[in-house]
């Protein structure tokens, strides 16, 4: 972790506590005072982040098993921070009506941007994910790491929210604090530094096209315990795989890096723009299936368009089973039987779906059930690195569940010290 984010994070909440990303949980056995409450503040942001404008302390006392001395104090300070404010009077029940909980929209907001070969676009999202502010930048050259800085600044400056994160959405492999290596970009080894230097007091995190595609399906579209594989399609192919409920980076943070595996032999290889033979990408890719004429510049209408275009139904056929095959293998290694393809892939249409799914049934292997394959069902290109950014700067998400589903562990003793 950069040490900049760290240290803005610890002056937050402290380390992550994230139930989308719980890598740096309390241990309890050892946890001081000072852990036990910045726990306790992320679950009581969570609960009131859930159940927005009917959260209650009485309810939050109640989930958590805290005192209601702790809990006041908790929410206190989360008002005064700036993160929850009061909503007005809940419905009485036979006694004095209690006061509902809403998160603070106009204090703190979290800046998304994504970043393509000649095309900045970014948003400030509000504490409940609400997309306040959109600005774009078309540029007349190869998008430069100094572009992104001044674009941040221009962002930062459309709104009067106080921006505690920003979230860098980038085709190709990160490690959360460096462009490891972007074909697409075509950057190799861009830290933050370079990216965001004018801006360093601000946490900041870099995530991948497919990272964020699948962290935005889990916010709105689908069980964030969920085990799948996320497919983004555009210029590039990538994928991420979430295993019960978590993403899996690798050793390196290049799982799911297999536009450039080698898919065809023979006489059928395509020479793929990285200047090597049969790549799943020289097949696959939207730029692949569609032509010279598509970029992730495109608008959903002029994408469509293509589609529709006679000379593009043998090609977009071909992609489709050969992703399909492809997909095949990663799923019956994960054992993983949801499909998700997102991206500028949605666009693709019934055609293109109905070949991969009928192609991932055939023959899925003895005592296999085949995967199956659908649309994302969230088109928000933000969602998804602010979703990322939030987690790990407050340890919190968005997504409405259950409160029965919320994670909430047993508070420790040391934790009603703190009430007083």
């Amino acid at each position: 972790m950069h040490v900049r984010t760290r240290a803005r994070r610890d002056r937050m909440f402290g380390a992550s506590t994230s139930l989308l990303y719980p890598e740096e949980r309390v241990q309890w056995g050892s946890a001081s005072n000072a852990d036990v409450r910045k726990r306790n503040l992320t679950i009581a942001l969570q609960h009131v982040m859930l159940h927005d404008g009917e959260s209650t302390r009485a309810e939050i006392v109640r989930v958590t098993s805290l005192t209601s001395a702790t809990v006041s104090s908790l929410l206190a300070q989360l008002i005064a921070d700036g993160y929850v404010e009061d909503a007005g009077q809940a419905e009485s029940t036979g006694g004095k009506r209690p006061t509902t909980l809403r998160i603070n929209r106009h204090r703190h907001g979290i800046l998304s941007i994504v970043a393509r070969p000649r095309r900045l676009r970014g948003a400030v999202l509000d504490l409940t994910g609400t997309i306040v502010e959109v600005i774009e930048r078309r540029l007349d050259h190869a998008l430069q790491p100094s572009d992104v800085d001044a674009f941040t600044t221009e962002l930062i400056g459309s709104t009067s929210l106080h921006p505690i994160a920003i979230a860098l959405q980038v085709p190709g492999t990160t490690n959360r604090t460096e462009v490891l290596e972007s074909v697409q970009l075509k950057w190799e080894n861009v830290g933050l530094d370079s990216l965001l230097g004018s801006h360093a007091g601000i946490p900041a995190f870099l995530v991948n096209d497919a990272d964020a595609g699948s962290i935005a399906e889990g916010v709105q579209g689908g069980d964030p315990s969920e085990n799948s594989v996320f497919v983004h399609l555009g210029e590039g192919v990538g994928i991420a795989v979430m295993l019960a409920g978590r993403l899996l980076h690798g050793p390196a943070a290049s799982a799911g890096e297999i536009g450039h595996v080698r898919v065809q032999f023979g006489e059928e290889q395509i020479r793929c723009r990285c200047g090597r033979y049969g790549c799943l990408e020289a097949v696959s890719s939207l730029a692949a299936m569609l032509g010279s004429s598509f970029s992730d510049d495109l608008e959903p209408d002029e994408i469509r368009s293509i589609v529709e275009s006679a000379e593009t139904r043998g090609i977009i056929e071909l992609g489709a089973l050969t992703l399909a095959r492809t997909l095949q293998m990663v799923c019956a290694t994960l054992n993983v039987r949801s499909i998700v393809i997102g991206g500028a892939g949605v666009y693709l249409g019934d055609a293109f779906i109905d070949v991969l799914n009928d192609e991932l049934e055939h023959e899925p292997g003895r005592g296999a059930t085949p995967p199956t394959a659908r649309y994302a069902v969230n088109s928000d290109i933000f969602l998804g690195g602010a979703q990322y950014a939030l987690a790990e700067t407050l340890g919190v998400r968005w997504r409405r569940i259950e409160s029965g589903d919320v994670e909430v562990p047993e508070p420790d003793e040391a934790s009603e010290a703190l009430a007083g």
